[in-house]
């Protein structure tokens, strides 16, 4: 997640007026222009909530990645 550089939050209104902000991102200025966006789950009921999930999302760093457990099935 700390490739993400490109975030937006949508304002999506269902029909029964219920407001919902979300969150998505993009790795790069090309994804950006050409609308290649990563839509995240989770739906904020506030744009503040919005704000505090990007900013979530930017601080969180991997540091290292490996598999603990791999089954393969024959």
């Amino acid at each position: 997640m700390n490739k993400l550089k490109y975030f937006r939050v949508k304002k999506i209104t269902s029909k029964r007026k219920e407001i919902i902000y979300q969150v998505e991102a993009a790795d790069s200025f090309l994804q950006m222009v050409f609308g290649m966006w990563y839509v995240y789950i989770k739906e904020n009921k506030t744009l503040d909530e919005a704000i505090s999930q990007i900013k979530c999302l930017s601080e969180d760093k991997i540091e290292e990645e490996k598999v603990v457990f791999k089954h393969t099935i024959k």
